[in-house]
Order: C-alpha cells, then sequence, then structure tokens
C-alpha cells in the first residue's frame, strides 16, 4: 500500500509536467483509456494544469501558515474567537454537521427499508418462513403422515412394495 501510494500518480502523471521532465507519454493512465474512452482526454480540451496545481498549491499553504498563526505564535485568538461568535465555532466544531445530514438522508432510511422491507417481509416472511419453513413443513406432513404407514416392520410388506414398485416401473417402460 505505501509503494502504490507513494508511485501510483506517476502513471497519471500529465503530459505538461513529462515534458519538463523529459518523460515521453508520462500520462501512461490517459494512453492506456484511449481506445476504452474513445478520445485522449487531454488531448480534447484546453487544461489549464499549472494554474489548477499553483492555486491547489496556494490555498494549502496559506492553510499551513493560517494554522501556524493561530496555534502557534497567537495561542489566545483560537479561544477568543471561540467566545465571540460560539454559534459559528459551534457549526465548524460539528463540521457544518455534514454526518447529522448524511445519517438523516441516507443512513437511516438505508437502515429502515433493511430492517422494514428486506428482512421484516422478504427474508424473515417470504425466504424463511415460505421456502425454508413451507419445505420443512412439507417434509415433516408427508413423512409424518405419508410414509410412517410404509414403515411397519412386515417384511411381507416390504416384498409387497417392492413388486408393487417394479410392476409399475416395467408397465410405465413398455409402453
Amino acid at each position: 500500500l505505501a509503494f502504490f501510494s507513494v508511485f501510483a500518480g506517476f502513471f497519471g502523471l500529465p503530459q505538461i509536467y513529462g515534458d519538463m521532465l523529459g518523460v515521453k507519454d508520462s500520462n501512461s493512465l490517459a494512453h492506456f483509456l484511449t481506445p476504452v474512452v474513445g478520445f485522449h482526454p487531454m488531448e480534447s480540451a484546453e487544461h489549464p494544469l499549472f494554474e489548477m496545481a499553483g492555486l491547489a498549491v496556494l490555498a494549502s499553504s496559506t492553510g499551513a501558515v493560517l494554522a501556524w498563526l493561530l496555534y502557534a505564535r497567537f495561542p489566545g485568538v483560537p479561544r477568543w474567537l471561540q467566545r465571540t461568535l460560539p454559534n459559528l465555532h459551534r457549526v465548524v466544531e460539528r463540521k457544518y454537521y455534514v454526518d447529522e445530514i448524511y445519517d438523516a438522508l441516507l443512513v437511516r432510511p438505508t437502515v429502515w427499508i433493511s430492517e422494514a422491507i428486506l428482512y421484516r417481509s422478504i427474508d424473515a416472511g417470504a425466504i424463511d418462513g415460505a421456502l425454508v419453513g413451507g419445505a420443512a413443513r412439507s417434509v415433516r406432513a408427508l413423512a409424518g403422515d405419508v410414509l410412517r404407514y410404509l414403515q411397519s416392520g412386515f417384511a411381507q410388506a416390504y416384498l409387497l412394495l417392492m413388486v408393487l414398485g417394479t410392476l409399475a416401473i416395467l408397465g410405465y417402460l413398455s409402453r
């Protein structure tokens, strides 16, 4: 996992960076997918790769500097902001309530559908009740009500059943 975490990104290295490093066809992932998607994705439109990369580096650097300023250089500022803006602090601390919204919109309905419909109706009702339980009840009824009369312990009755079965098979085959 560590190896691919470090090196897997080089399989999709945009050609503009490959040109700077002197690597021909550096975007091997795009070349690999070209027969599937029908075109080379990096050749189909203009891509501001340097601008996007620069913006990402600028955003992460700004966040790192701001965190260093607030928590290392001026540690009283976060406590002051917490006291001054308690509602904003609560929203940020609760991660913008994303987990609660996700739970209410996706997790709870999925659990309800799984329990109420899939488990109770289909699994417990249809599969366990009708198929599995029905098959067990059928075998129990057949064995208890019909087949037990064939088990008498008399050898003469067994011989008679074997002769009748043989005659039935011969009759069926001679048609």
